[in-house]
């Protein structure tokens, strides 16, 4: 059946997510997000030629946005005073916006 169209991976210190690219890119996975938390980054990977390469990266201080092909929408690390940073989503074709706070509690 193939993978996911849009996968998301949250990086903890010493998992594998970097190692999950071949697997992703196995299953077909059009696009994975991987949300970087030592330091902050946010990266965007696409399935091209049966491999999933970098298309886009965002990291402080400036946040730079980052689109998706598959999903109508924009996602960038945006920052907050002494706190972590926020993910803006926008949504390509209206405007909206949905701030996505990355933090997991408990950890």
């Amino acid at each position: 059946m193939g993978g996911p169209d849009f996968a998301v991976e949250v990086a903890s210190k010493h998992d594998r997510t970097w190692d999950k690219l071949d697997f992703y890119a196995a299953v077909q996975t059009r696009e994975l997000l991987v949300i970087d938390r030592d330091p902050w980054k946010l990266s965007l990977l696409r399935l091209e030629n049966g491999q999933l390469v970098a298309v886009g990266v965002s990291v402080l201080p400036e946040g730079k946005p980052i689109t998706s092909a598959v999903l109508p929408v924009t996602l960038k690390l945006t920052p907050r005073e002494n706190l972590v940073p926020m993910i803006e989503v926008q949504h390509q074709q209206d405007g909206r916006r949905w701030n996505v706070d990355p933090v997991i509690h408990g950890r």
